[in-house]
């Protein structure tokens, strides 16, 4: 689905369950201008392949808390949390989040489709019910500085302007039941408006006409910008929650840092950037980790606006330096580093 005009993109009805990058458009137009729309403006993007799950019972904030290894019972109705889902013995496999609907209610949306086989596992004998959500619902995230502007034209978008960060609420938008939440994954400012597939097409096209409509690798950009891991890529190596830099979000691990993430520019060697090119770059299990003090292991990289310029995120080894990094592959040049965590 690599090019889509304006015009004749329809949202999936029933949406694909977990996160593919050929489940979202790639691109619609010209990735700089999405790019710079978000930045400047504002993007729409289409996130409907999130999976979303209803935990209900006197066991559902116990169940997602053990899951999570964070506690969630203090958690205000109305809000959302992140949350880090790992496997048995602790390794990160993907990332939550957690949305509480009501004293004995939590919602939890996921990428990635085997995380709701496994809470619906966890949550047997837990005196919990679970509803899964996913087929009824279609994810919309308007993100930009003009969120704000452009929402408020909305019959009903008054109310979303009084929503607070990582807070929800449930309203109508010209007259369709929506859910929703000030959060994103552009580091923007910016909301996620979640409805029924049905009506989805509605809200997508009175969005686009303030809003570009925009792709995977926009959404990948402006998230290498702002620092943020895709469970796909960041959590693809062994790494713990402190090799993220995010022990706070899931305080029960026990594995120790060995790595801290980071953001990256760089020059690219040899010729043009091209998608064969970037994979080669990218760590694999065929390649060591953790990296030696000198290098660095990549697990996302995207082309630049500039020729031949690439930014990206990956893993170097904690005590080395971070100023005359290298590259595994040895494909990389001039690495300058924007970010630790």
């Amino acid at each position: 689905m690599p090019y889509l005009n304006h015009s004749n993109y329809q949202i999936p009805n029933p949406p694909p369950r977990g996160f593919k990058t050929d489940v979202m458009p790639i691109f619609f137009s010209n990735i700089e201008d999405e790019v710079n729309a978000c930045c400047h403006n504002a993007a729409i993007f289409d996130y409907s392949f999130l999976l979303r799950i209803e935990i209900k019972g006197l066991g559902a904030l116990g169940v997602i808390s053990t899951i999570c290894a964070r506690n969630f019972n203090t958690m205000p109705i109305g809000s959302i949390r992140y949350a880090l889902f790992s496997d048995e013995d602790g390794w990160l496999i993907s990332d939550l989040t957690v949305w509480r609907t009501a004293i004995d209610t939590v919602e939890v949306m996921s990428g990635r489709a085997e995380d709701i086989d496994y809470i619906k596992l966890k949550c047997l004998g837990k005196n919990v019910i679970l509803r899964d959500l996913s087929d009824g619902t279609a994810c919309i995230a308007l993100q930009g500085p003009a969120t704000n502007k452009i929402i408020s034209q909305f019959r009903g978008g008054d109310e979303v302007l009084n929503i607070a960060f990582f807070k929800f609420a449930d309203i109508k938008l010209h007259s369709l039941s929506c859910r929703v939440g000030r959060i994103g994954y552009t580091g923007l400012e910016g909301i996620e408006i979640l409805c029924s597939p049905s009506d989805a097409g509605q809200i997508w096209s009175v969005l686009k006409a303030c809003a570009l409509p925009s792709g995977f690798i926009a959404a990948d950009r402006l998230r290498l910008r702002a620092g943020l891991p895709l469970f796909s890529k960041e959590f693809h190596p062994p790494v713990g929650p402190a090799d993220v830099g995010l022990s706070r979000i899931r305080p029960g691990s026990v594995i120790p840092a060995r790595v801290r993430r980071l953001c990256f520019s760089a020059n690219l060697r040899r010729g043009k950037a091209t998608d064969d090119v970037l994979r080669e770059i990218e760590w694999s299990p065929q390649k060591p980790f953790p990296p030696k003090d000198s290098e660095i292991a990549i697990t996302s990289i995207q082309r630049n606006s500039e020729i031949n310029r690439v930014v990206g995120m990956g893993y170097a080894a904690i005590g080395g330096s971070i100023s005359q990094l290298s590259v595994i592959s040895g494909e990389l040049s001039n690495i300058n580093v924007n970010r630790c965590f």
